[in-house]
């Protein structure tokens, strides 16, 4: 008898037919049949996600490189600190603990929908939205601070300067000047408005009243910007181009750098370092100031000095004149007339030449005076009219010195309306990357939101539809991880 020499099949292996078993056993000898599954055991949705989330992966670890690189590949010293643009690393942290506490929310709406308890998965589900909603409000608030003090990308410029010079001080010159014209105009077109309005025009009035009614603030405004544009811009100008130190010309705009924007540490008393510098400062410009005034002195003799000598001039002159008839006479013989009259005149002409000695003695003095160098103030020596003017600006910019300690939070702060460009060293690199990368996670914290939002108004979130939940939160869970990355780099670094 035949014996059926086939071996019994595994799990993976199908069984062969009867009728086959029985009349073709000698052809599957030794051979067994595998059967495979059509695809991998997870639901296509998900595939679709991981397929998504590596594309992902890929584009925020693009962004995220190029920051580190941008990051530590900055000159020491020169990439802004959290403090000086405006970001607290507490807010970060609290907005990093929200996000963390939002995945655990999801997982729990998750397992909840899994065990088939749809109140309690939206419930979850809900809380999970609020803490997204709260996360973006936060970082709402964080935008507008900096929003606020101007530090934002922008095309052609922002309001952000990487070096002080004198691009820089030509913009913080563009920006007051703006500024006073702007309010010149609007008190100019305030008072052709009275006039009209006094000629009799009408249909004027609202338009008057409302340039009346900000009068008072404008005029305000306009003294303090006319007041920093002559002792702080056109201060530092001066310096730029009249002093020959470069040093001291980099200190100028540094320190006009520093009046609108102060770079220092959070919680650092800059009062001490302030009042050490102005007093420092006041001593140097006092210095000058006594040497423009001695400038000042030796312009005044100076023009005594020419003024006595043109009349010393004239003197010799006229006793030149007297002096040379009588020289003719003196030289006649005695036994002539003219040599009786020399005779007769020998005193007066003695008299005269010592005269004129006199005169030729005082005017050697005043010509050796002209020509002694002066140790006042190397360089050409200015006019009148501008040493006059130099004297007057140095009063005014000693007097002015001390404001420095009421903006010590920097004319930015203090004076919001102002706007002025601001020094922060690669800030505006900052700013473009900073912005990149916090708002494309913030968009996909938004489309997040959404799949929350309609999982939690449009289904019945039951064992049936845990399946949305696994894949909405795998995707926050890539949100939640992307955050973790951005916020040491951004706030702690």
């Amino acid at each position: 008898m035949e014996h059926d020499t086939q071996s019994t099949p595994s799990t993976h292996a199908a069984p062969a037919d009867s009728h086959h078993e029985g009349d073709h056993g000698h052809d599957d000898h030794g051979h067994i049949k595998l059967v495979y599954q059509p695809a991998l055991p997870i639901p296509n949705g998900k595939v679709c996600l991981w397929l998504f989330l590596s594309t992902e992966i890929m584009f925020f670890a693009g962004l995220i490189g190029a920051y580190i690189v941008l990051r530590f590949g900055a000159p020491p010293g020169t990439w802004p600190r959290p403090h000086t643009v405006h970001l607290a690393e507490w807010i970060g942290a609290v907005n990093t603990f929200v996000l963390i506490v939002s995945s655990v929310t999801i997982v729990m709406a998750f397992e909840y929908a899994r065990r088939n308890s749809p109140e309690a998965a939206k419930m979850w589900l809900a809380a999970t939205f609020v803490l997204g909603s709260v996360f973006l409000g936060v970082k709402g608030y964080e935008y507008s601070q900096k929003f606020a003090h101007g530090i934002y990308p922008m095309k052609p410029h922002s309001y952000l300067y990487d070096r002080a010079d004198i691009q820089y001080l030509s913009a913080v010159r563009s920006r007051l000047g703006e500024l006073i014209a702007t309010h010149d105009k609007a008190n100019n077109d305030q008072a052709a408005l009275k006039k009209r309005i006094d000629a009799g025009e009408t249909g004027l009035q609202a338009q008057f009243d409302r340039l009346a009614a900000g009068a008072e603030l404008r005029n305000e405004q306009l003294k303090i910007a006319n007041d920093i544009q002559r002792n702080a811009v056109q201060w530092a100008e001066l310096e730029v181009v009249f002093d020959d130190s470069d040093t001291q010309k980099q200190l100028a705009i540094s320190q006009l750098a520093y009046l609108v924007y102060p770079l220092h540490a959070p919680g650092h008393d800059s009062g001490p370092a302030l009042k050490e510098f102005i007093n420092a400062e006041q001593k140097r410009l006092q210095g000058r100031l006594t040497k423009l005034a001695a400038m000042q002195s030796d312009n005044a003799e100076q023009e005594k000095r020419a003024a006595r000598t043109i009349e010393l001039e004239e003197q010799r002159e006229k006793l030149e004149a007297e002096i040379a008839p009588l020289k003719e006479n003196a030289a006649a013989p005695a036994e002539t007339e003219s040599g009786n009259e020399a005779n007769e005149a020998a005193p007066d002409l003695a008299a005269l030449n010592q005269k004129l000695e006199a005169v030729n003695a005082e005017l050697a003095t005043l010509t050796a005076a002209e020509t002694q160098p002066s140790d006042t103030i190397a360089g050409d020596a200015p006019g009148p009219a501008r040493l006059a003017d130099a004297i007057e600006r140095t009063r005014d910019r000693i007097a002015f010195l001390p404001k420095y300690e009421d903006y010590g939070h920097g004319l930015n702060h203090e004076y919001a309306w102002m706007k002025l460009p601001m020094h922060i060293p690669s800030g505006n690199t900052w700013a473009s990357t900073y912005f990149l990368l916090t708002g494309f996670h913030a968009i996909h914290v938004v489309v997040g939101l959404i799949a929350f939002a309609i999982a939690l108004f449009c289904y019945r979130l039951d064992a049936s539809k845990a399946h949305i939940l696994e894949n909405t939160g795998l995707y926050w869970h890539f949100v939640d991880l992307v955050w973790i990355f951005l916020f040491p780099l951004l706030y702690l670094f």
